[in-house]
């Protein structure tokens, strides 16, 4: 359909604004009509808080991992078609950030976030 043909949307932000959530792990699951993308941030499990004197058991923090636990906090559903159109945006976005930044490779750290 051509762009002149299309319906603009207004977006209109909820009460309060529309919540901002940080994500540090996402979880996938799929039917035969769409997939759930549950959003989640990797926390420390409780009572295992971490000092600058802790003593990495056997190894470093690039090998050994921590007890923890996925705090999940929000699931987004979309169709296939959607998430067609999500991760063409997403990768146009990257495309753009590496263009800008230089070539990230798998475990580069972006802004100091993994």
């Amino acid at each position: 359909m051509p762009k002149d043909k299309l319906k603009a949307f207004r977006l209109v932000e909820p009460d309060g604004g529309l919540p901002e959530i940080y994500s540090n792990h996402v979880a996938l699951s799929t039917t035969r009509d769409d997939l759930r993308l549950a959003f989640g941030q990797i926390v420390p499990a409780e009572g295992q808080i971490f000092d600058a004197a802790f003593e990495w058991p056997e190894g470093n923090a690039k090998t050994t991992a921590l007890p923890g636990v996925v705090t999940q906090r929000v699931a987004v559903t979309v169709s296939w078609q959607q998430a067609k159109r999500v991760s063409q945006g997403i990768a146009e976005a990257v495309a753009r950030f590496e263009a800008k930044n230089g070539t990230m490779k798998d475990g580069d750290k972006i802004n100091g976030r993994d």
